[in-house]
């Protein structure tokens, strides 16, 4: 342990924070209290709690007569929304060691694709939700 060196400065360790060695002057920085987490924190609920109200008051003032299209980028933007904000919120976090942006983006696109092909395949054909929906065109509206 003693011929380990600082993963941001190259001087010798003595201290470790997960698998990272540091040396005193990063440990002690790494480790001091965030003073911007609650902030953060507090900005990012009220950005939320906003968004909701917005959708929920907005909700009845959507025209009823929109075309597919429409309606699923507007279901799109709906979803986005707060999965950006509770992500922007995680970075804030973790401030330590974040996921690199490309990572978080795959795994973002990853997830679609499956929320597509798995969720489509429990929809209809395992639940069989075009028999009990008053929906007449069930599969062209989710795919």
């Amino acid at each position: 342990m003693a011929d380990e060196i600082c993963c941001v400065c190259d001087k010798p360790t003595r201290h470790h924070l997960g698998a990272r060695p540091y040396c005193d002057n990063h440990f002690e920085h790494a480790t001091r209290t965030n003073r911007g987490l609650w902030r953060t924190g507090i900005i990012n609920l009220i950005a939320l709690v906003a968004f909701t109200v917005i959708v929920a008051l907005g909700a009845n003032s959507i025209p009823s007569d929109l075309s597919e299209p429409t309606l699923i980028m507007l279901g799109l933007l709906l979803a986005i929304i707060p999965a950006f904000l509770w992500l922007g919120f995680f970075y804030s976090q973790d401030r330590l060691e974040p996921e690199p942006h490309h990572y978080v983006g795959a795994v973002f696109v990853l997830s679609a694709l499956l929320t597509d092909v798995v969720g489509r395949r429990l929809l209809l054909d395992l639940f069989d939700i075009e028999a009990w929906l008053p929906i007449n065109n069930v599969s062209a509206l989710v795919g």
